[in-house]
């Protein structure tokens, strides 16, 4: 019984993210707290990664990585989990829709990372590791400020991300800029610079269109 109301619950997830993204608006999640600690606690956000990650294994299974192939990382809700940033919220007494859209949501998530480490997705992480093996080099490229730059490239590397060519973060210039449109101008210069992008990860749509993807692959993101 459990197990239908988390689908049936997801079913409603996955089709107000259509509405919103035919209507051009933010969306935050549509799950209750409740679904969520299940979803993310016991185990069905993990086994969900496992599957895509051997999806994607499998079609990068055995040809080398040919000299500056590049797989683009996102880091939140894909490298690293932002599933403890959640609980914190609800721990302290807040409602996660009403977080989601106040001013500072960003700055108090910024402060809570100054406290906290995220943890890897395991299922995540080994396709990273997986991607290293062959030959393929790796390339953070977040939405995150640059101003907590080090304090991100600390939880990556704590959280067994080692090896990677680069992290690339938002510069005071780029913060008016839509995530979306960030990211294709970060992919277009790093293509200027020699690279080929021949796969990009991300949890967010509007972050693998436009040019220089590669193979997208889009990770679930029920927080958000």
């Amino acid at each position: 019984m459990l197990y239908h109301n988390i689908c049936a619950l997801r079913a409603r997830y996955i089709i107000s993210l259509i509405s919103c993204f035919a209507h051009g608006i933010s969306c935050a999640s549509s799950l209750p707290p409740e679904a969520l600690y299940v979803h993310y606690e016991h185990g069905a956000h993990e086994a969900e990664l496992a599957s895509i990650a051997a999806t994607v294994r499998a079609q990068f299974s055995t040809h080398a990585a040919h000299d500056q192939q590049v797989v683009i990382f996102d880091v939140d809700d894909v490298a690293l989990s932002c599933y403890p940033f959640f609980k914190d919220i609800i721990q302290n007494g807040h409602v996660w829709e009403e977080f989601l859209q106040s001013p500072n949501s960003l700055d108090i998530y910024h402060e809570f990372l100054h406290r906290a480490q995220l943890p890897a997705f395991t299922p995540l992480l080994q396709l990273y590791q997986h991607f290293i093996s062959l030959g393929y080099k790796i390339i953070f490229l977040t939405s995150r400020k640059y101003d907590i730059y080090d304090l991100t490239l600390q939880n990556l590397h704590s959280a067994g991300y080692i090896g990677f060519e680069r992290l690339i973060m938002r510069s005071e210039e780029d913060i008016k800029i839509r995530g979306g449109r960030f990211k294709e101008r970060a992919r277009t210069a790093l293509v200027k610079e020699g690279y080929e992008i021949v796969c990009t990860i991300d949890d967010a749509e509007a972050n693998l269109q436009g040019a220089y993807v590669g193979h997208a692959v889009k990770i679930p993101n029920y927080l958000f």
